[in-house]
């Protein structure tokens, strides 16, 4: 199919961010593009962009295109692309690209990508090796505390094999591949009964297609091993799980690289699942500029930006993903419809994902907070794993943080940390017990941090002090919380009785009961549940979000943690809800919320008390 006479006149002006001012005309109106598709294969891939706009109003407007800079709209990998405007404000994104190294792609104009269906080997080895060669942060530390097991995909040889071998017999570098198990059947695991057979040779049709993929990239990547935690962890051995879950820090970080199944809901998708377009690309020459030199653009419909494909990918959703992604050095992300290389420094390869999505070095304690918020709006199959599986980022957050950690807090910023706030009011109780009352990990649910919303860094003026079983030793307490065992605080500060109203705040109101740090904080977090908290006169005094929405409590007191100040003038107290502990115990109490009260005086009255969170 030829190109009308607008297509063929086609000018796309270099701009170095946003929208170009001008743009080139393509037609009068979208009843005379859609004429023109017949004819022309780009006015029809055009109007194939703006299919999703609705046309009621706009319909007589005149379509026109317009260049957009490759940092637009926060896309962190340069993404060149058109955008089809119908009359001044609505439209659609077209991608571009062209040959890798020509013209075109030196001035930023499209992407130098080849467009293919086919996955490319020698490319993805080049993007390894030019890590392994240039980048110096990506270095892998020596291999320390190897897992157990190893799957054997190529032998010495190179002739394809399919077998566990101990971790003695490692020769050479392995891959590790991070996945979503999804529902059941999970095709072959290693279990008790199979362990010795998988020694000797695995039936690869039998694994769930994830895994036979991840076998397949391996090899393509002339790696001689990988590790699957399905197939190298004794499946229903609850010591080696275990042990072996604990050394899950050290897989990622050792891997040479990580492969991903990114677009995969669950092991019968697979990691190669690139789909062919329902609308080819559409190849056209055109004059580039300063120079007017001639070069080949491909055009085809916009997919989403690598960080929407990354953010919205179901891989994205789990939460053990976040620590195998985090401690990896290089990653493989197999997307639907593209592949993308990523390492420590960011810079390998034709498509980056952002530091964004990294994890700074060396970590940091408010970069634990971040941590922990981005991994409590994740999904878990296994309630329990809610603390295991975030166990490997605190042993990497560990060397850097001089403190004792437990049940996802580090003692040293216990007062902020203390004050997490749920960030819907949906929050739920698991099954089983796995954590203290006053951690976040004792539901599940989205959690925030006050401090990190508010303006101003508290100041701790609360003594607190963690009380542990006999049967722990306090001076070295691991990550790695696999049983529930009885851990309290004690908390020395004034207490003081409070009420709650049964009405919620609006965004308005909220200003009028919160300190100036936080104004207008409910017309950003929108879903936040904050509640009226009343003194024994029933006058308003603060606000608390409450950690469950659904519950009855007789009586409900707030402990001063912290105090928040802009230079010399007072904004809030923060406060720590509590209700009577199920024992009732005198001084002991079970943590129900957090907010803030905003009268000076409020705790002037209250001698400090020694209070006991459960």
């Amino acid at each position: 199919m030829p190109l009308c006479a607008n297509c063929e006149r086609l000018y796309i002006p270099i701009v170095s961010s946003g929208q170009a001012f001008e743009g080139s005309e393509l037609a009068p109106n979208i009843h005379a593009l859609q004429l023109s598709a017949k004819t022309c294969q780009l006015c029809n891939l055009f109007c194939h962009s703006l299919e999703s706009v609705k046309l009621k109003g706009i319909k007589n407007g005149a379509l026109k295109l317009f260049s957009w800079g490759s940092d637009a709209q926060g896309d962190p990998i340069g993404l060149s692309r058109i955008f089809v405007r119908i009359g001044d404000h609505v439209g659609r994104f077209v991608d571009v690209f062209t040959e890798p190294g020509n013209h075109a792609s030196k001035v930023g104009i499209a992407i130098g990508r080849k467009l293919s269906v086919e996955y490319n080997f020698d490319l993805y080895r080049q993007w390894l090796s030019d890590c392994l060669t240039i980048h110096h942060e990506c270095a892998n530390n020596k291999l320390a505390d190897l897992p157990e097991r190893f799957l054997e995909v190529t032998t010495s040889d190179g002739v394809d094999a399919l077998r566990l071998v101990s971790h003695t017999q490692l020769d050479g570098h392995f891959a590790a591949l991070s996945y979503c198990w999804g529902l059941p059947p999970f095709g072959v695991v290693t279990t008790t009964s199979s362990l010795k057979q998988h020694f000797n040779a695995i039936n690869a049709s039998k694994l769930s297609k994830t895994i036979q993929d991840a076998v397949q990239i391996t090899r393509g990547l002339k790696i001689r091993y990988l590790w699957v935690d399905s197939l190298c962890i004794v499946q229903d051995d609850a010591n080696d799980w275990r042990r072996e879950s604990a050394k899950m820090e050290k897989v990622y970080q050792s891997a040479y690289v990580t492969i991903v199944a990114a677009s995969a809901k669950g092991g019968s998708e697979g990691c190669l699942q690139l789909r062919r377009a329902d609308i080819e690309p559409v190849n056209i020459q055109l004059t580039i500029p300063p120079s007017n030199e001639l070069c080949i653009l491909a055009f085809k419909l916009h997919s989403s930006s690598v960080s929407e494909s990354f953010l919205s990918s179901p891989w994205n959703q789990r939460a053990w993903c976040l620590q195998e992604y985090a401690l990896s050095r290089r990653i493989l992300h197999f997307f639907s419809d593209r592949v993308v290389w990523q390492c420590k420094e960011g810079r390998s390869g034709a498509s980056n994902l952002s530091s964004v999505f990294r994890l700074h070095r060396p970590p940091s304690l408010e970069m634990w907070f971040d941590v922990v918020e981005t991994y409590s709006i994740r999904a878990l199959t296994v309630a329990n794993d809610k603390l295991i599986a975030i166990a490997g980022l605190a042993n990497f957050f560990a060397p850097n943080i001089v403190s004792t950690y437990t049940f996802g807090h580090w003692l040293s910023e216990i007062h902020k940390s203390l004050l997490w706030i749920s960030l819907n009011g949906k929050m739920q109780c698991p099954l089983q017990q796995r954590a203290p009352t006053w951690s976040w990990a004792a539901l599940e649910g989205p959690v925030g941090h006050l401090h990190t919303l508010q303006a101003s860094t508290p100041v701790s003026e609360s003594e607190i002090q963690l009380l542990l079983p006999e049967h722990i030793d306090g001076k070295h307490e691991q990550p790695l919380e696999t049983t529930f065992a009885r851990h309290l605080l004690e908390i020395s500060a004034p207490r003081r009785q409070v009420f709650r109203s049964d009405w919620t705040i609006n965004a308005a109101q909220f200003n009028d009961v919160s300190s100036n740090s936080l104004n207008d904080l409910l017309y950003t977090k929108r879903e936040l549940q904050c509640h009226y908290v009343l003194d024994e006169e029933g006058e308003s005094c603060g606000w608390v979000v409450f950690d469950q929405e659904a519950f009855l409590e007789e009586e409900m007191f707030c402990i001063h943690l912290s105090s928040v100040w802009d230079r010399s003038t007072f904004q809030a107290h923060n406060i720590l809800m509590v209700g009577h502990s199920t024992s009732r115990t005198e001084g002991m109490f079970r943590r129900i919320g957090a907010g803030e009260v905003t009268q000076k005086d409020f705790f002037d009255s209250c001698s400090s008390s020694l209070n006991t969170i459960e």
